[in-house]
């Protein structure tokens, strides 16, 4: 969920877990996304009273990819589970897109003890064919978010050495590739901000994981925590930019 303040330049990126709960019922962010199209997860993210919802922007993998390329890879210190899975050397290192997309998807399967169910017969709405319990998938993804937070900031730095010209044509092919509601100009503005703003914020949404009879796994999203963060982000933001002493509600 990004929160994007144009006359401040100010990006705040609120990570959401794909097993998110919203709605009383057993399914998923991911389940309602592949199954009902992001027009109802949209909707049901703002009834969750988690925030309006202007624009959505969806990048699929190979576009990832293309990106990661065009600014001739990254610069990254591989941590010794993803390098031995990969045989790559454990340290700083850099990597392509394809690498890179690995990168921020990987999961230590072989340290959380995953079983796995194969069979193109699983029915994964329901029941998952990857289990392991609540507390080593929380884990795993705290350290698959932190390599996430890792390439966002190692993009950001391989864009800035690109020159103005490179950067506009960089962002010019990328933007082409997404499948958005954004204007072609506020994509266009959005995207640099992302890239070059010193102004960028990124954290969790609260809340704890939970595996449902053994079957499935949630991630119970805490919605209030959630709005006290962000109203206090604001006002952090609006008493920074001013420049006579005044009063926030």
């Amino acid at each position: 969920l990004i929160n994007y303040y144009p006359d401040f330049h100010r990006i705040s990126v609120t990570h959401i877990p794909h097993t998110a709960r919203f709605i009383n019922n057993d399914y998923r962010l991911i389940d309602v996304f592949f199954t009902t199209g992001i027009a109802a997860t949209k909707k049901i993210r703002e009834n969750s009273r988690m925030t309006r919802i202007d624009y959505y922007l969806i990048q699929d993998r190979l576009s990832f990819i293309d990106f990661v390329n065009l600014v001739d890879g990254l610069d990254l210190n591989l941590d010794a589970p993803y390098a031995e899975y990969y045989k790559l050397k454990p340290g700083l290192g850099h990597l392509d897109g394809f690498y890179t997309w690995e990168y921020i998807r990987f999961l230590d399967f072989k340290r959380i003890g995953v079983k796995y169910t194969p069979g193109s017969g699983v029915d994964v709405i329901r029941t998952d064919n990857f289990y392991a319990d609540a507390k080593s998938w929380e884990l795993a993804y705290e350290q698959r978010n932190h390599r996430q937070r890792t390439v966002i900031a190692a993009l950001r730095r391989a864009f800035a050495k690109q020159d103005k010209s490179q950067q506009a044509d960089i962002i010019h092919k990328i933007i082409k590739t997404f499948e958005t509601n954004l204007s072609a100009q506020l994509l266009l503005d959005v995207y640099q901000d992302v890239l070059s703003s010193p102004n960028l914020t990124y954290g969790n949404l609260p809340g704890y994981y939970d595996s449902d009879n053994k079957n499935q796994l949630f991630f119970y999203p805490d919605i209030p925590s959630f709005e006290l963060l962000k109203k206090e982000e604001i006002r952090n933001t609006l008493l920074k930019a001013g420049k006579k002493p005044h009063t926030v509600y």
